[in-house]
Order: structure tokens, then sequence, then C-alpha cells
């Protein structure tokens, strides 16, 4: 919120993305409950680890990769 009014002042707002941004989250939150409500937890549980676990290996390999290979070097 404070990058967002700070951005504003000096005129740097994209408000057709943010819009569109919004638009999106409210239809994943409504899809996302929607879903959470009908489907087995065990199940929930088993793609949320497994979501958890994928981005989790991402990051350490993009931590690994910079690590080898800095920026500028």
């Amino acid at each position: 919120m404070l990058a967002t009014i700070g951005n504003l002042r000096h005129w740097e707002v994209d408000f057709v993305a943010g819009t569109a941004i919004a638009v999106l989250l409210v239809i994943g939150v409504g899809a996302g409950a929607h879903l959470a409500h009908r489907l087995p937890a065990m199940l929930l549980r088993r793609v949320v680890a497994t979501v958890l676990v994928a981005v989790g290996t991402v990051f350490a390999a993009r931590i690994g990769y910079v690590a080898l290979f800095p920026p500028g070097a």
C-alpha cells in the first residue's frame, strides 16, 4: 500500500494492470474457496505440499545458480 502511494505521487501507477490483477485475484479467490470446500482435505494437503516443495526447489536452484554465476561477473 505504501509503495503504491509513493508511486502515485510520481504518477507511476499502471491502473489498467492493477485493475486486471485485482479482477483476476477476485476470480482466483472465489474459485479457490469453491474448490477448497469440495475437495477432500487430504488431497488439498498433498497439492499444497507438492507446490511448496516445487517452489522451494526452484528458489534453492536459483540461489545456487546466482551463487555460482553472480550477475556482472
